[in-house]
């Protein structure tokens, strides 16, 4: 075999194999390159984090020094206001109390001046008028004797009329007759009495406006302002229009019947009995929000009835109600300045005056 041959051989044989080849080469071609690409990118990634974190670690040095330095200059700031304040404090305490201690000692000298002229002029008007009461007493012993033989001959005419104008007369006549011994026995403490519910009504609607409330109670009376003493818990006798006063004891304390007050003012004791002035069924029976406190109403045929400032409901919305039954108790609340009883009361649906009926 000649040499051409040979070439001839190993190069069939290239030509067979050289697919293969290129293939290999290729393959780690790729490999090789691979490798060096991620190493590459590594190597960048590496340095890119180690400069990153650096920077973060001086970025943050650095903050943590400006937030403490902040702090300082924010804690020094404090302790000079409080340093000052005190400071401050101290000189005004040191220049105004004295100034206050010798206000509040002259208005305690001035008070004790004022309660012991007080107390003086006090004594001299005990003094002076002590001998004048005693004489007026006196007068009055005499008039009690004379009375009772004119009440033997009154009591003597009323037996004349029915029942029902004997008791109404019997209990004007006593409740008068308080009213006059009241005046004689204590003339200081019954024009007081007159004096004070005025002064009181016009306080308690200034502080009612002032308070911006619709419900309040005051305190008790004096004592010397219960110049009769009201109560009960029976129904009063039946009133000529066949309906049952609604207290046991009427008397009028407040506002009467008129253009902007459909109703009449009664007076009455905390707490005590309020009747139903006709039968009926109770339309409402809760507290209202336009004044009246808690309210009850009632209706039952021709009339129609408003009880308002009451202390309690004895009856419910709904409920058969008979005339004379006990409905609730008396007070003072909502829009009110002291123990009484508002009614209003309609017939065959127009409001008439309470007085009219009574």
């Amino acid at each position: 075999m000649s040499i051409w041959d040979y070439i001839v051989d190993a190069v069939a044989w290239l030509l067979a194999y050289s697919g293969n080849v290129v293939a290999w080469i290729k393959y780690y071609a790729g490999q090789v390159a691979n490798a060096i690409v991620n190493s590459a990118i590594g190597r960048a990634y590496s340095v890119v984090r180690d400069w990153l974190n650096s920077q973060y670690w001086a970025l943050r040095n650095w903050a943590t020094g400006a937030i403490d330095s902040v702090r300082n200059l924010a804690v020094a700031a404090w302790n000079w206001v409080q340093s000052s304040y005190w400071t401050v404090s101290n000189w005004i305490e040191a220049k105004v109390k004295p100034i206050w201690d010798a206000v509040g000692n002259w208005i305690g000298n001035l008070y004790n001046e004022i309660v012991a002229w007080a107390t003086k002029t006090y004594n001299q008007v005990v003094a002076w008028s002590t001998p004048i009461f005693d004489w007026v007493k006196g007068q009055i012993a005499t008039v009690q004797e004379w009375i009772a033989g004119v009440w033997e001959f009154i009591q003597s005419q009323i037996n004349l009329f029915s029942t029902n104008t004997r008791e109404r007369f019997t209990a004007l006549f006593d409740d008068g007759w308080d009213n006059f011994s009241s005046f004689l026995f204590s003339p200081l403490n019954f024009i007081l009495a007159l004096i004070v519910p005025i002064f009181m009504e016009i306080f308690c609607y200034a502080a009612a406006y002032g308070l911006g409330t619709e419900k309040y109670s005051l305190p008790p009376w004096p004592s010397w302002d219960r110049l009769t003493q009201f109560g009960g818990g029976e129904p009063p006798t039946i009133a000529p229009s066949g309906l049952i006063p609604p207290l046991a004891n009427m008397y009028v304390s407040g506002y009467r019947f008129g253009d902007g007050h459909r109703a009449t003012d009664y007076g009455c004791e905390y707490g005590c009995a309020v009747f139903a002035c006709h039968g009926g069924v109770v339309e409402f029976a809760g507290w209202s929000s336009v004044g009246y406190g808690n309210c009850l109403t009632i209706r039952g045929g021709d009339w129609w009835t408003r009880y308002a400032h009451l202390m309690r409901f004895d009856v419910a919305p709904g409920q058969e109600v008979s005339a004379g039954q006990v409905i609730g108790g008396c007070d003072t609340t909502g829009n009110s300045t002291g123990d009484h009883l508002h009614l209003e009361i309609k017939y065959k649906g127009k409001f008439i005056n309470p007085e009219s009926v009574f």
